[in-house]
């Protein structure tokens, strides 16, 4: 065999594709006696195509992978989802405890045992084997991963990046338990969507931006909250990349007359993979934690009788798996009701997705509300960019798709339209509340815009097909949007226990603005927190009940709470968007809401059993 050179006419082969011709032959003969190697579906990243026409070897460097376990009785599984939503059926809001779905549906131990046999058996170290996260990660070289899973592995030109060509293969008695094997490319990257602000120029409070008691007015929450359905008795789990500080949690409690968020009271820190060592804000401001700070501001703020849980994922050694870890435990720990989360990922490929729908599903089997923020890019979905190592927006139309599984709501953002504020910046309540799309206005320099579109993934579900207004083939975002604005009048608040100057120098606590789809998202966590108190049950997915009820009452989605948006559109240059317009739309999904009034539609509204489609 002759390898090509890359000249003109020829093509360069990806480095393991003649090393591993031997073996691979030989593999191949001794399954042809024993039993068939398939690969994992959809396991080979988008960048896998450039990187194969690089045709460079990557280096030996050791490898931190993993191997995620796929749900048992996938069938059962989604059968006893949709019959959760049936009312004639008696399994309506019979949600599962962590036990059973652990029985029914979870990984075995023999199942774990296996793969982790057969990996050691193939050269790797297992580092652990855990159960419960349905995980299983391990170490090894390249060529020992090359091999192992049979697959080619190409690395860029520069030496930067590595991912593997084609999709990893097991033998077939194995390849069925697993969903993801995570860890063979490192071309991929996390964004998280808060923005905060320059403290040079939003320092102060006398300003008219949003804090809390704002959202409370604008919003019609202060009845529900006087009347004491403040999340009481419930949880949030706030999934994020970064542990946060006492100090800037006190700060904005202060600021905002909101009850402190005391540890081992209203608040507890999870770390699934172990705390990081270096407490913040000592460990400095980034993403991760000006992301974990508003969640729990905003998750605190709209519910302040609740419980707040913080799973911290151990982002900066671990990267996504770390916040993979973070969502695993938050489901199968089943400790909140609710749970948010503001991050998405770029690089990765369709498998990785599928394997957060497997939380997902199992979250929503066990009664647990999950938000995710659907992106601050628009139409399009973030890229990853071998230039600088990150997401970036890319030039064709697509979403995120953590926010386009059929289990969780998608929440997008929109942008307010400025309400009345008294000497003190507090929103007084006068007038019509009224809101757009959150739009790419080039006149500012932040650019952003409320993501929304169909998924490349996920089919459409059931409850969607209740839409008449647009019509798509796959799972639509958003669901539901709410105030996210950060570029213009108003923002959100949020506070840190130091700020940075231009120089970069810490200025000591700050109350900054900020804002993006994360913000609305946290806040839709709060908002359920309340329904749940006022219910005295979990909600689950409260997708197929929303759309049920926005259906119904499409000519006059106010009566039930729901703010249509009809203006703006969510392009981000140069892709034109979505317009937002009556009823549901890709721009704004059902509208944002008038949190008194939907919650008593919501609640006393039993959806009828549809035929099947």
């Amino acid at each position: 065999m002759e390898e090509a050179t890359g000249s003109a006419g020829g093509r360069r082969r990806p480095w393991g594709r003649l090393a591993l011709a031997a073996c691979v032959l030989c593999a191949a003969a001794r399954g042809a006696r024993a039993e068939p190697i398939v690969p994992i579906a959809g396991n080979a990243p988008p960048v896998a195509a450039a990187l194969a026409a690089d045709a460079t070897p990557p280096g030996p460097s050791t490898l931190g992978m993993a191997l995620y376990l796929a749900p048992r009785h996938e069938a059962e599984l989604r059968r006893l989802l949709r019959r959760q939503h049936d009312p004639t059926s008696p399994d309506y809001h019979r949600w599962l405890s962590a036990p059973e779905y652990q029985a029914r549906f979870g990984a075995t131990q023999a199942d774990v045992d296996a793969l982790a046999t057969w990996l050691g058996t193939h050269g790797f170290t297992v580092v652990s084997a855990d159960v419960r996260l349905a995980k299983i990660a391990f170490t090894g070289d390249v060529a020992t991963a090359a091999a192992a899973f049979q697959v080619a592995i190409a690395g860029s030109r520069d030496g930067r990046w590595f991912a593997n060509v084609d999709a990893p293969k097991l033998p077939a008695r194995l390849a069925k338990k697993v969903r993801h094997v995570a860890g063979l490319t490192n071309a991929t990257a996390t964004t998280m969507h808060t923005i905060i602000g320059d403290p040079s120029i939003n320092d102060g409070l006398t300003t008219g931006h949003f804090g809390p008691p704002d959202v409370w007015t604008y919003y019609d929450e202060r009845s529900l909250l006087d009347a004491g359905m403040n999340g009481a008795g419930q949880c949030i789990a706030a999934l994020e990349g970064s542990d946060v500080d006492q100090t800037s949690l006190d700060l904005f409690d202060t600021v905002f007359g909101l009850p402190p968020l005391v540890p081992g009271q209203n608040f507890a820190t999870v770390f699934p993979d172990g705390a990081p060592g270096v407490a913040p804000p000592t460990n400095g401001r980034s993403p991760a934690y000006d992301e974990a700070l508003v969640d729990l501001e905003y998750a605190h703020g709209i519910a302040p009788g609740a419980q707040v849980v913080l799973y911290a994922g151990n982002f900066p050694s671990l990267g996504t798996q770390g916040l993979v870890d973070g969502l695993r435990a938050a489901t199968s720990d089943d400790r909140c009701a609710v749970v948010t989360i503001s991050w998405a990922q770029c690089g990765e490929p369709k498998s990785f997705f599928r394997m957060l729908d497997d939380s997902y599903k199992r979250g929503a089997a066990q009664g647990q509300t999950i938000f995710v923020a659907t992106g601050d890019v628009g139409v399009a979905a973030p890229a990853f960019s071998r230039r600088t190592g990150g997401c970036v927006a890319p030039t064709k139309p697509g979403i995120e798709e953590n926010a386009g599984s059929p289990n969780v709501v998608a929440v997008g953002a929109s942008q307010i339209k400025p309400p009345q504020f008294d000497a003190q910046g507090n929103d007084t309540g006068v007038g019509v509340p009224a809101e757009t799309v959150w739009f790419f206005d080039v006149q500012h320099i932040l650019k952003a815009a409320s993501t929304g579109g169909v998924s490349k993934i996920f089919p459409k579900p059931r409850w969607q097909k209740l839409v008449k207004s647009v019509r798509f083939k796959k799972r639509a975002v958003p669901d539901v949007v709410l105030g996210g604005q950060s570029n213009a009048f108003p923002g959100y608040w949020s506070c840190l226990d130091f700020g940075l100057d231009t120089t970069g120098a810490a200025t000591g606590p700050k109350c900054l603005v900020g804002g993006g789809t994360s913000v609305a998202a946290p806040q839709w966590a709060g908002i359920l927190a309340v329904l749940v108190q006022k219910k005295g049950a979990r909600l689950g997915n409260i997708n197929p009940t929303l759309y049920a009820l926005a259906s119904a009452h499409v000519a006059n989605l106010a009566a039930v709470g729901i703010r249509d948006i009809t203006e703006g559109s969510n392009g981000y240059y140069p892709l034109p968007g979505y317009d937002a317009g009556p009823g549901y739309d890709l721009a704004s999904g059902w509208g944002s809401v008038d949190v008194a009034t939907f919650a008593n539609a919501f609640l006393g509204f039993t959806p009828t059993k549809g035929k099947k489609k």
